[in-house]
């Protein structure tokens, strides 16, 4: 082998049928630029000097190191690796299954179509180029990955990363850390890993698991799937035009914008949001907390100990099983308490509450109409006593009998002053806490056809 540092060359001579892997480490002997080219050696490792380097590989796998230095890396054939250093360094694999080392946000990395599987492995944010499909985040730092218009696999590293699968069937992989991962077009497959993820599938009927953690996970089409195993946190689903059944072990679910659009709790105590258009909410089993916020909305909450909450539009709102509460809170609502004992409060608007609802006669309810005027309806003879808070007979408020009670005339009803007693047939069903002055069997009590 021979050595010229003045030209920055060296040339040398071996026999194929002796050696077939070499390794060439070149000490900094001038500040002239190296050309290193190797012909047919096997699996050559190839590393440069602190200067800008230009490193040619052999048609077999090489490992093509340019240390210091802007320097320039070929591959050429075979399974490549490519580390160029400190720098802002151009890569070439060339064909095979390649990979390359990023550590700069100037790194170069080029591929042509159909030369391999290619990966990169980056300490810095890194978007990959066209005909790459792999990238990893290395080191410890906060760092962020995005894919391409091809089928990516990207994965994270354990700090907070930010991964952006684009367009095709993408894989993420959030790895350690609170994540965001954005599958982009196309049905990804997206994982959180460890940490409180934020997890978006985009288009596509997407497979998400966030892993342990508080994940929150965005729905935009009927297809997307939504995994959590039991103890891995509390967990979110944020759905966007669709409807949705929340899955086994998730708890919580938003509906966004504005769209009529329809959720469904499970067996767990959920935290349900609607949204500003119409929806259809029920709880299933637990102690489920359901708001509708805006648009005219139908809540239900199922089995379990239940909080709803109508919030503003006309809403209609079903305690079902369990000692509920609930609120109407604006404009005017429909309150039905359902089985057991229940608490409900009109809140503003003219406002109909029934403890028992009209499928279940027991309970001992609390009913407060609020401001408006409010109606409370018994729907069954009594065999359980109501306690209506606030009855406003200056507001035309009346209590209102329906036929399934019983009934036939006003005359089986009676109303004591002076312990606000209502009776049917002699046997009291409610009690109006207040006492209002004036109150009146034939006014303000209402028999409906």
């Amino acid at each position: 082998m021979a050595t010229n540092c003045d030209r920055g060359c060296i040339s040398f001579s071996i026999c194929r049928s002796v050696i077939n892997r070499i390794a060439v480490i070149f000490a900094r002997c001038s500040p002239h630029k190296f050309i290193i080219v190797f012909g047919e050696i096997k699996m050559a490792i190839i590393r440069g000097t602190f200067n800008d380097d230009l490193l040619e590989g052999t048609p077999d796998n090489d490992t093509l190191t340019g240390l210091a230095g802007n320097d320039t890396l070929y591959g050429r054939a075979g399974d490549d690796e490519l580390d160029g250093g400190y720098g802002a360094d151009k890569m070439f694999g060339g064909s095979g299954n390649d990979k390359y080392l990023v550590d700069n946000i100037s790194d170069v990395v080029t591929e042509n179509a159909a030369e391999g599987i290619d990966l990169v492995e980056s300490t810095v944010s890194y978007t990959l180029g066209v005909n790459v499909e792999d990238l990893h985040l290395k080191g410890n730092a906060a760092i962020d990955g995005r894919g391409n218009n091809a089928h990516n696999a990207i994965l994270g590293n354990d700090a907070n990363n930010s991964l952006y699968g684009l367009g095709d069937r993408d894989y993420l992989f959030g790895a350690g850390g609170n994540d965001f991962l954005d599958g982009g077009d196309g049905d990804d497959q997206i994982y959180g890993g460890a940490g409180d993820d934020i997890i978006y599938g985009r288009a596509g009927a997407d497979e998400m698991n966030g892993g342990t953690g508080n994940d929150q996970y965005r729905v935009d089409n009927v297809g997307d799937l939504v995994t959590e195993k039991t103890g891995e946190g509390i967990d979110t689903v944020v759905i966007t035009n669709v409807s949705y059944t929340l899955g086994a072990n998730v708890e919580n679910l938003t509906l966004s914008d504005a769209a009529d659009i329809d959720g469904t709790g499970n067996d767990l105590n959920n935290y349900m949001l609607g949204n500003a258009g119409k929806n259809f909410l029920k709880g299933e089993g637990g102690d489920d907390k359901i708001n509708g916020r805006g648009g005219n909305d139908n809540i239900v909450g199922g089995d379990g100990i239940d909080t709803l909450l109508g919030d503003t539009g006309n809403d209609f709102l079903s305690g079902s099983k369990g000692n509920d509460i609930l609120y109407g809170n604006d404009d005017n609502d429909r309150l039905f308490g359902g089985g057991d004992d229940d608490l409900i409060y009109g809140g503003n608007g003219n406002d109909l509450l029934a403890g028992g609802g009209d499928v279940d006669p027991a309970g001992n309810n609390i009913l407060w109409g609020g401001a408006g005027a409010d109606s409370f309806r018994f729907y069954f003879a009594p065999t359980g006593i109501d306690i209506i808070k606030d009855f406003q007979k200056s507001e035309g408020e009346k209590i209102e009998i329906h036929r399934s009670f019983g009934a036939t005339s006003l005359d089986q009803f009676s109303y004591d002053s002076n312990t606000g007693d209502l009776s049917f047939n002699a046997v009291k069903f409610a009690t109006l806490e207040n006492k209002p002055t004036g109150f009146l069997v034939q006014q303000d009590i209402i028999l409906l056809p």
